[in-house]
């Protein structure tokens, strides 16, 4: 075997190259423990994801515990692995946001129900990893809503009557509420 077989980033070509020029029983035992260290150091990072992929998915089950707590045992199934892995993908990236991961954990839970399957779409994984947590505040209070009243203002030439929207405007209760309670970043709030 050649040295160029050895080249690492992490410094093991040197390591072993030390190992195989030593003289005595203490220096390989040094020297392997050196290597040993060094192979753990590398790895760490990777044991450091493993974990906290662990983590995610022990949190995400007593998420969908407490979801489907309500739902009689017998409908409870197997998601469609088309939904449930990007979704679970999906949500280990926002377990710091309480609304995110909620819209994950109940899209998870409808597609774990024999009455509510059927409404789930794989989009919906996608569709929510765009939005921000703000974003999910106002599509909860969107769906809850029976009317919104709204104005849409466009453009109209007298001429050729093209169009273009100038401004659409809902009203919502506490629209300007968000998450953390700061309203400083909302677009149209002075």
């Amino acid at each position: 075997m050649t040295d160029n077989s050895f080249d690492v980033n992490l410094g093991i070509a040197e390591v072993v190259k030390e190992v195989k020029d030593t003289k005595t029983v203490a220096e390989v035992d040094t020297t392997s423990a050196l290597l040993v260290r060094a192979i753990h150091a590398a790895l760490s990072p990777l044991e450091k994801w493993v974990m906290q992929k662990e983590y995610n998915l022990a949190a995400t089950k007593k998420l969908l515990e407490a979801k489907l707590q309500e739902t009689p045992v017998e409908n409870i199934i197997t998601p469609p692995s088309y939904v449930a892995v990007p979704a679970l993908q999906a949500i280990s990236y926002c377990m710091d946001d309480d609304q995110l991961r909620d819209m994950f954990a109940e899209l998870l839970a409808h597609a774990m129900n024999t009455d509510t399957v059927d409404n789930v779409h794989p989009t919906y994984v996608e569709i929510i990893k765009q939005m921000s947590p703000y974003d999910a505040v106002v599509l909860k209070k969107l769906v809850k809503q029976i009317v919104i009243p709204c104005i849409g203002i466009k453009y109209v030439h007298k001429e050729s009557h093209a169009s273009y929207p100038i401004c659409d405007i809902a009203v919502f209760s506490n629209f300007y509420k968000t998450p953390t309670g700061s309203n400083s970043n909302l677009p149209g709030k002075v």
